[in-house]
């Protein structure tokens, strides 16, 4: 039995019954330089995926390195760890020995606001990273979901601020968390080049779009399409929706 098994609470068993209707967010999402936003809202029973309903929706679905048995109640055992939304332990010491699920980061991030939270409205780490997926080369494309992963548990730190010379312990503990994110989920952990560049033009259309009397940080042109925010609970179900059609021989 692996430590998975062992160790893992089930992934969804504090999750939300489903909704009669949900917002499912396509195209606007994929932030095209020549379209509109476009916001599709189609019933349940219209949410598919492969010919079958939304992985994120139907009760008890399970992928790889996501469904386990229920934990017995732990404590935590050191100051170092935390614990996580589908209650297991995260531990900051050993990040390459601790249980990585993917609910737990398409939660946390769907939580977290960009910029510290000085936007004109709530606009989440997880709608970031969605869109920098979508704006990537397909080959590329998991890596700019998972691109921001390890502020699920290290958050969001505005980057004037994560890159002052007194912070180099915080960004080097990220680093190796991002790196066991990456060990978990069989990623490259070297960055791509494209992935940064499309970071970086998500970054300056976020600027024009949500923030006031912002000046961009870089000279890239920025799409096209205005940004209209989707909720927290939207982008937790488009950000797993995204990881699964990019991991679909994993899933299906």
């Amino acid at each position: 039995m692996s430590e998975w098994d062992e160790t893992c609470s089930q992934a969804r068993c504090n999750k939300p019954q489903a909704k009669d209707e949900y917002d499912v967010i396509a195209e606007s999402l994929r932030g095209r330089k020549s379209e509109e936003a476009i916001i599709i809202k189609p019933t349940k029973s219209d949410i598919k995926f492969d010919n079958k309903l939304h992985p994120a929706i139907v009760e008890g679905a399970s992928s790889p390195r996501t469904a386990a048995k229920p934990e017995t109640r732990q404590s935590k055992p050191t100051k170092s760890a935390i614990r996580t939304y589908t209650g297991i332990l995260f531990d900051f010491e050993e990040p390459e020995a601790s249980p990585i699920c993917i609910e737990d980061i398409a939660h946390a991030l769907s939580l977290l606001c960009r910029f510290a939270g000085h936007c004109k409205e709530f606009y989440s780490v997880a709608e970031h990273s969605i869109r920098v997926s979508y704006n990537c080369p397909a080959e590329h494309a998991l890596w700019g979901l998972m691109h921001d992963a390890s502020e699920a548990y290290c958050v969001d730190v505005p980057r004037p601020l994560k890159h002052m010379p007194n912070m180099e312990h915080y960004r080097a503990h990220e680093k190796r968390v991002m790196r066991a994110i990456c060990g978990w989920f069989n990623m490259n952990p070297v960055e791509p080049a494209e992935v940064k560049d499309a970071d970086n033009v998500l970054l300056v259309t976020e600027q024009r779009d949500l923030l006031k009397n912002s000046i961009p940080d870089f000279n890239i042109t920025p799409l096209l399409g205005n940004i209209c925010p989707i909720t927290s609970a939207q982008a937790e179900l488009e950000f797993l929706r995204r990881f699964r059609e990019l991991n679909k021989p994993f899933f299906w």
